[in-house]
């Protein structure tokens, strides 16, 4: 056969078969906008290419607009379609609404704000609505909003404090095509989108921990069940028991005031007067966990031999705790980092539809829930 010289083979690199296979799974909602690709190690493995191969598809993509490359951090999805360089993109400044009451927590997400914020050139503005109660923070969580809304600032990303007098102003900047990012825990019916972890997930793979290490009455601690936090936990710890076959016991369940000082004694006494007394304890955050156990251990309860104790956050006094934490790890600096994404991409797009970004957590094990440290 005469070879067609007017139409010789087309030959397709590697190159060109990993950045047609990674546009695939950005448009096919594979890779979601706003999170994280896999690591270069990881899309090697995946696809069989060499590293060098992978950076060469990479630079490719983000040369078409659709991710963008931080050092150190990774490359995160922008758009299925691609569009302006994410790093000359201005979209006006963006307002962090947080609570500095555990700043363990909040200090990584501004951080992570903070550092995304700078890769697009858009100013953060820190909002704190920290205050001596709760019931302080959700009034200065209001009045930010409030001002917020009427100074038009087209962004916010928000770690929602459970006050009922913020979401009108959240709902009325939605309905004016501003970026509300609900962080950690959200509103429901609210049209914001949101990024966190799978709260039922975290706290069922908790449990189950605390079943293998042969605990069988656990108690549950969380916060008012209005914050998704808590009634996620909840329902992963109601059902790791159904799936474990241990009986529900509704006096095993508390729900506390968050930041409640009286919150150590009154669980400690509950727990102590239970029977048979409890021998494992899921609480929603690593400051409850600290309080029950100075509650416990004051009426002669020692953690973790007589109750195996896991919580949430992983914040560095859950590390450094004479009786180190068990606890569920939160990425809260990457969790600041997508807000800023999925800000700039809603803006830029004019996406309506809210999203909701789940980013992965997993359960550090230290002394707490009866396992030797290595």
């Amino acid at each position: 056969m005469i070879p067609d010289r007017a139409n010789p083979p087309v030959s397709v690199s590697k190159t060109d078969q990993l950045v047609g296979a990674l546009r695939e799974k950005i448009a096919n909602g594979a890779y979601p906008q706003g999170t994280t690709l896999p690591s270069e190690r990881s899309l090697t493995e995946e696809f069989g290419v060499s590293r060098v191969t992978v950076r060469k598809a990479l630079e490719r993509l983000t040369d078409a607009g659709l991710v963008a490359r931080s050092p150190g951090k990774g490359t995160y999805v922008r758009s299925a379609n691609g569009g302006v360089d994410p790093f000359r993109a201005v979209v006006g400044p963006i307002a962090l609404v947080s609570s500095q009451l555990t700043p363990s927590v909040a200090s990584p997400i501004a951080a992570g704000c903070s550092s995304a914020a700078l890769e697009h050139r858009s100013q953060l503005i820190l909002c704190d609505t920290g205050g001596a109660t709760f019931a302080e923070a959700h009034a200065r969580e209001a009045l930010h909003l409030r001002e917020l809304y009427q100074q038009g600032v087209p962004a916010v990303i928000i770690w929602w404090q459970g006050g009922d007098a913020s979401k009108p102003w959240l709902e009325r900047m939605l309905a004016e095509g501003r970026a509300v990012v609900m962080m950690d825990r959200y509103l429901e019916g609210l049209g914001a989108d949101f990024v966190g972890i799978d709260d039922e997930n975290a706290a069922y793979q908790a449990v189950m921990h605390l079943a293998q290490q042969g605990r069988r009455r656990i108690a549950c601690v969380v916060n008012a069940l209005k914050v998704t936090t808590s009634s996620g936990r909840l329902a992963g710890y109601r059902r790791a028991l159904a799936d474990l076959a241990l009986p529900f016991d509704d006096e095993l369940v508390m729900i506390v005031d968050e930041g409640a000082s009286d919150v150590g004694a009154r669980v400690a006494e509950r727990v102590v007067s239970s029977r048979p007394m409890a021998d494992g304890l899921l609480a929603v955050n690593d400051y409850v966990a600290i309080a029950v156990i100075e509650g416990l251990e004051a009426r002669g309860v020692c953690v973790p031999d007589d109750i195996a104790t896991v919580s949430f956050a992983d914040m560095e006094v859950a590390r450094h705790y004479r009786v180190p934490l068990t606890t569920v790890h939160q990425p809260f600096r990457a969790i600041g980092e997508t807000a800023v994404h999925l800000v700039i991409e809603r803006l830029e797009t004019k996406r309506v539809e809210p999203r909701r970004v789940l980013l992965p957590s997993s359960l550090v094990v230290r002394r707490s829930s009866g396992v030797s440290e290595s």
